[in-house]
């Protein structure tokens, strides 16, 4: 007696469970719609093919990473041979957490210039922020870190939403301008089809698509560790993946990603101002719903710096060559980061909003950013203290008498 006759109830259920899988497959094939979803009576059966992007660093990150030649070229600051990056359970880059029970919690949400990639943790200004403010205050405070390289206004918005409000901060404090100028500029919308920056992504299936969720659901961190080192096995050197070392893109960066690009004259300027203004308003209206403070920061830009004229920085983000590629000049892509910083002082004052006018709290140069947008330690350092100053002045009204005096 073989082992099917032995068992022939077992026998006979697997039979009729493969059969009923043949029929379902079999029926969903059939009946899908060509839309992806289709509304029975009160309920829709949503086609998963579509959604938002939650753009982010993947949560218990462990990466490090070689600096970019714009990096290793600057002629002033410290320069490290590998920077990490590693993220908590929640993909906040770490330190983040300080604080189980913090008396005060800022999280920081912006793009390559928030998240600091080629800064050492411990000089990332969200981060040193909560450190400077603890030592001022005598109170605990968090200062985490939720940027990510190649975000804008909007893309930082569902990030808020998805990841930020869960924690109910007291702050969130945002910092956009040069990503939002590239998108914009480049797709007049943020509704682009662009893969970078789409907030809106349709994922085909396939079975390249079924087997890579099959190899995340089964073994994620052990392909992560492989692939990683059969990249550096490859490498005489370590250096940034392409994958994830995306930086602010102005829009000289994104230069071929769009085809046709608009021209920036005064009529572009306003419909660009206009949708930034709308994303801008939207994030504090979003924020301040869920009785949370928002601030926002403009941005520091050094084009046409002397140091860079004369290393002649290949690569920088907004050299004078990189910016030509974008049908931008120095002195017009300085005028329209200018005027996107003003709409962000705008939307400050009418909204009454704390605003952290960083691109005027000091006279910043070549010791605080290394390729016309990025901040070195000094810089980060700077700019932690530029905003703790900031921040001290809220914290000391919300906790008189139970802030420690100076």
């Amino acid at each position: 007696m073989n082992r099917l006759e032995r068992h022939p109830a077992l026998t006979l259920l697997v039979v009729l469970l493969a059969l009923l899988g043949l029929v379902l497959f079999v029926s969903e094939a059939l009946l899908r719609p060509d839309s992806g979803a289709e509304v029975v009576g009160g309920d829709s059966v949503t086609d998963p093919r579509r959604f938002l992007p939650l753009r982010e660093w993947q949560p218990y990150t462990r990466f490090s990473f070689g600096p970019p030649e714009t990096r290793v070229a600057s002629a002033r600051g410290e320069l490290q041979e590998v920077y990490p990056l590693d993220t908590d359970q929640f993909g906040f880059i770490e330190p983040a957490v300080i604080h189980q029970d913090a008396d005060v919690e800022i999280v920081f949400v912006g793009g390559s210039t928030t998240e600091c990639m080629y800064v050492m943790p411990e000089n990332r200004f969200p981060y040193l922020t909560g450190r400077l403010l603890e030592e001022r205050l005598g109170l605990k405070v968090n200062g985490i870190n939720a940027g990510k390289s190649g975000n804008n206004t909007m893309l930082s918005l569902l990030a808020t939403i998805g990841k930020v409000l869960p924690r109910r901060p007291d702050y969130v404090v945002l910092m956009h301008n040069t990503n939002d100028l590239g998108v914009l500029s480049t797709h007049r919308t943020y509704w682009t089809e662009d893969s970078n920056f789409a907030l809106v992504r349709a994922r085909e299936r396939s079975l390249e698509t079924v087997v890579r969720d099959l190899r995340d659901m089964a073994f994620p961190y052990t392909y992560r560790r492989l692939r990683r080192a059969l990249r550096q096995l490859g490498e005489a050197d370590i250096a940034p993946s392409p994958t994830t070392a995306l930086a602010d893109e102005p829009a000289a960066a994104v230069e071929g990603k769009a085809g046709h690009r608009v021209p920036t004259g005064d009529a572009e300027l306003a419909r660009m101002g206009a949708d930034f203004e709308s994303a801008l308003r939207s994030f504090v209206g979003v924020v301040r719903a869920w009785h949370i403070a928002p601030v926002l920061m403009t941005q520091v830009t050094l084009g046409g710096s002397e140091t860079e004229r004369a290393q002649g920085l290949q690569g920088a983000y907004l050299a004078e060559e990189q910016l030509a590629r974008g049908d931008f000049t120095p002195d017009s892509f300085a005028r329209t980061h200018d005027y996107l910083n003003a709409i962000i002082r705008h939307v400050a004052l009418s909204e009454e909003v704390t605003l952290i006018d960083l691109a005027r709290a000091r006279q910043w140069s070549d010791a605080d950013i290394y390729d016309g947008l990025h901040f070195l330690d000094s810089g980060s350092r700077r700019v932690a203290e530029v905003v703790a100053t900031a921040m001290e002045t809220l914290l000391r009204e919300r906790f008189s008498g139970a802030v420690q005096p100076d």
